[in-house]
């Protein structure tokens, strides 16, 4: 019977202590990942709870307003949940489009130079976080779109659906 030859250690059975640094600094990370996303979800349970202890959830869900500055403050969902539909089908409808017709292009017509240059500039755009759109509607897009579609046209809009269509045009150009 032969015996299975033993490869040597790399570390000779020795740790390297730049090792478990590295291995300390990382298992600390988690724990600051974890101790705020606690945190997190802490804060939000104590105030939502204070919330409703104020405003009855029956009121919060079916309530089709919602404006803290009117007199008496009205609360409802309803409102956020219709923003977020309004802004989401905007989007969509400029996103799926321009996403479509790019990943085509880049699949089926675009030479190799092309794509080497076009597909990491679309994934660094991908890469910018929501919020960065949402300024970014607030400060150049908001008053662009103002500017070419005027209020005074005569065709009656709600208040919300301007601050949405800006913001549904700005999100829409974040192709991912």
């Amino acid at each position: 019977m032969t015996r299975a030859r033993q490869l040597p250690s790399i570390t000779n059975g020795q740790v390297r202590w730049h090792e478990s640094l590295i291995q300390g600094g990382l298992g600390f990370c988690a724990l600051i990942s974890i101790v705020t996303t606690a945190t997190i979800i802490f804060i939000l349970t104590r105030e939502s709870v204070g919330f409703f202890q104020v405003i009855p959830e029956k009121i919060f869900c079916l309530v089709p307003v919602g404006c803290r500055c009117s007199n008496p403050s009205s609360f409802g969902v309803l409102p956020l949940l219709w923003g977020t539909l309004v802004i989401t089908i905007g989007a969509a409808l400029i996103c799926i489009p321009i996403g479509l017709a790019s990943a085509i292009y880049l699949s089926e017509y675009a030479s190799a130079k092309k794509r080497s240059i076009i597909k990491p500039v679309l994934e660094l755009l991908a890469g910018i976080p929501t919020v960065v759109y949402g300024y970014f509607a607030l400060t150049f897009v908001t008053p662009a779109l103002q500017y070419l579609f005027p209020r005074d046209t005569g065709i009656q809009c709600p208040e919300w659906f301007h601050s949405c269509r800006n913001y549904g045009v700005a999100d829409g150009g974040n192709i991912k």
